[in-house]
């Protein structure tokens, strides 16, 4: 389990205080003069270790923003107004994918054309238009697969939404819940932000297409673990968040064929 930064702080003001305190009064013991210095250097490190904590925290958030918001401006420019199907990994993709289409409304996917040299089709996606890039959090989800010790391929969204709660366990966010109607091909998630609660607010006020589109590293993680699980492409119709709480819908599409074009 990891140190409580909080406490950590609080030991080490207390560490300050009571040196400080015994040196005032005991001023003439040159042990107490000794020992209070000890202390203040205890507790100096103690609340600088804090800042040395937080820093991986600080450094992968601000490594998120970055790659969710050079997403996002490439999105707006391109004027793609519909909303991020994540693809799961194929024989021919060496990575999780999203496509975001040109116009709204769900699309079949061909398989066939998934390839890793595939940016941007003009042709192929029921005659529609996108951009083809990879998950942003295609790596964490890997992450996710090794802490459970389990790959998430095939085993179905209704096991996925317990399986889910891994992203818990490393920290991603600090509660999840999704709920799957099997009948209706829709997935819906619930969670609420730790670490990165600052980081979602934050790219929600400057980005408020990002969420719906190729999304955050977090939601990316949480949405192409479900496209994984079912093997079929699943695409975000809303994104939401009310009082820290972050809800997600999506539908689950087919695989196309021939005739979809």
């Amino acid at each position: 389990m990891k140190p409580s930064k909080g406490i950590s702080s609080l030991v080490g003001a207390l560490f300050i205080i009571l040196s400080v305190t015994g040196y005032v009064l005991y001023p003439l013991e040159p042990v107490m003069a000794r020992a209070a210095l000890s202390g203040i250097f205890i507790g100096v490190f103690l609340l600088f270790s804090t800042v040395r904590y937080r820093m991986p925290e600080t450094v992968s958030s601000a490594v998120m923003a970055s790659s969710a918001a050079s997403l996002s401006s490439v999105m707006q420019g391109l004027e793609l107004k519909g909303t991020g199907i994540f693809v799961p990994r194929t024989a021919a993709l060496g990575a999780d994918k999203v496509f975001v289409p040109l116009h709204p409304g769900p699309l079949a996917i061909k398989r066939a054309l998934l390839t890793e040299d595939r940016v941007f089709f003009t042709q192929g996606f029921t005659k529609d238009y996108g951009a083809f890039v990879n998950a942003p959090g295609a790596e964490v989800l890997a992450l996710c697969e090794q802490e459970a010790q389990a790959s998430f391929a095939g085993v179905g969204a209704q096991m996925m939404c317990s399986m889910v709660k891994i992203v818990e366990g490393i920290d991603l966010v600090s509660s999840v819940d999704a709920d799957y109607d099997e009948e209706a091909g829709t997935l819906k998630v619930a969670f609420s932000h730790g670490t990165y609660d600052g980081l979602c607010r934050e790219l929600r006020a400057a980005h408020p297409d990002v969420c719906l589109q190729a999304c955050c590293p977090v939601c990316a993680t949480i949405l192409s673990s479900f496209a994984k699980a079912e093997d079929r492409p699943l695409q975000v119709y809303e994104s939401t968040r009310e009082a820290g709480k972050v809800r997600i819908r999506a539908r689950f599409l087919e695989w196309g064929t021939d005739a979809d074009e």
